[in-house]
């Protein structure tokens, strides 16, 4: 018979009893396994031995504690599964990867997990900005509005009154607000109107109780009152004057309390003539002609004297005679 040698190790088989055994071909045998045979251990992973240790060359550690299964290479235990350990995290980052397939020779757990780093608050500002940061923002995120941020330049024609709601403006009873129609203004519709979308004052709508005192431009012998309209001071100068309201009518003018100049002998006022002056001292009446005062009635007296003017002659029982008076004259004897 002859002998033979084991696929894997090349340890010596013999095909019967009788075949020859050497010490050679035990040594050989046992070389054969040192070379080509693995050790498996089992055990926690801080028990795990370290890979620089002759004993635990070509050995297979499984680690009860983390189930992960590695293999001495002789300077370092290596996983041979190839599942990632938490040695291995990796954090998410935005951005393009300049190595998007990875690095790693590991395998990644079905459950496994990566961390995501969260951004810090950031204030909104007027100006675009693709930003720099390197973090995601959460779902739930608020930005703050910075002060002077936005403008007037940047609202422009962008609100519109259905976006506005009705408690934003602060209205009042002539004043509302809608969203539907934007703002309406409350008038009565007796003093105040709205025609062709304007507001106006409507015709014959405004009397005198609407009107302020100094509306109506006055002088000393004119006044105005909303309660009255306007009147003339009967004799604005003297104590305890009243006042004459004036009348414009179809049939003229009249004047409540009268029109009346007074002096005390011949006037001597400036006037326009067709007024009319009484002495009240000699009871005379005069009335204003070509710029002068002139008698009405001339009242001779005792003298007898002829009036200065044409005019009535009044004697006190004194018969005139032929040079006295003229042509046209009134005698009256009393």
């Amino acid at each position: 018979m002859t002998t033979g040698t084991t696929p894997r190790f090349s340890l010596t088989t013999w095909s019967s009893g009788d075949d020859p055994f050497g010490r050679a071909q035990l040594q050989q045998d046992n070389l054969n396994v040192e070379e080509l045979g693995a050790i498996f251990r089992v055990g926690s992973s801080s028990a795990k031995p370290s890979a620089s240790l002759d004993a635990y060359q070509r050995t297979f550690w499984y680690s009860t504690d983390t189930g992960v299964l590695e293999y001495n290479n002789g300077s370092a235990w290596v996983a041979v599964d190839g599942k990632a350990n938490s040695s291995d995290p990796t954090t998410l980052a935005p951005g393009t990867p300049s190595t998007p397939e990875g690095t790693s020779a590991r395998i990644a757990r079905a459950d496994h997990s990566h961390s995501v780093p969260v951004a810090s608050a950031t204030t909104i500002t007027n100006s675009n900005s693709a930003g720099t940061a390197t973090t995601f923002a959460r779902s739930d995120h608020n930005h703050a509005i910075g002060t002077g941020s936005v403008t007037n330049d940047n609202l422009a024609g962008s609100i519109s009154r259905t976006k506005i709601s009705t408690d934003v403006v602060a209205t009042g009873s002539s004043l509302s607000f809608s969203t539907a129609s934007g703002f309406s203004v409350n008038v009565d519709g007796s003093t105040i109107e709205i025609s062709s979308n304007s507001i106006r004052v409507k015709d014959s709508s405004i009397g005198r109780a609407k009107l302020a005192s100094d509306v109506v431009k006055t002088n000393a012998g004119l006044a105005f009152s909303n309660a009255d309209g306007i009147s003339v001071v009967a004799n604005p100068t003297a104590a305890g004057g009243g006042q004459a309201n004036i009348v414009i009518g179809a049939s003229g003018i009249s004047v409540n309390g009268g029109i009346s100049f007074t002096s005390s002998g011949v006037p001597l006022t400036t006037v326009n003539d067709g007024n009319l002056n009484v002495d009240t001292t000699n009871n005379l009446l005069y009335f204003r002609s070509g710029g002068t005062w002139r008698n009405a009635l001339w009242a001779a007296g005792t003298a007898n004297s002829a009036p200065p003017a044409k005019g009535v002659w009044i004697s006190a029982g004194t018969t005139p005679t032929a040079s006295q008076g003229a042509v046209g004259d009134i005698w009256i004897t009393y």
